[in-house]
């Protein structure tokens, strides 16, 4: 038996996907930035702003995707 709603459950499953991994790279933006500001290691917020960029960008598909 086919399932009639496939196409729009993975519509949905691809929506929350790309809103957590954009939540998920601002507070990692957040982070970097306030450990840039207040004075931690500069290693350390850049490497999480940087971090952030790659799941921005895989996000939205700028770079390959991880699995295949």
């Amino acid at each position: 038996m086919v399932q009639e709603n496939s196409g729009g459950k993975d519509a949905i499953f691809d929506l929350v996907g790309t809103i957590s991994l954009l939540i998920i790279a601002l507070l990692f933006i957040s982070i970097g930035t306030r450990a840039l500001v207040i004075g931690g290691s500069t290693i350390l917020g850049v490497g999480f702003i940087v971090s952030a960029i790659i799941i921005a960008a895989a996000a939205f598909n700028l770079i390959p995707p991880f699995r295949d």
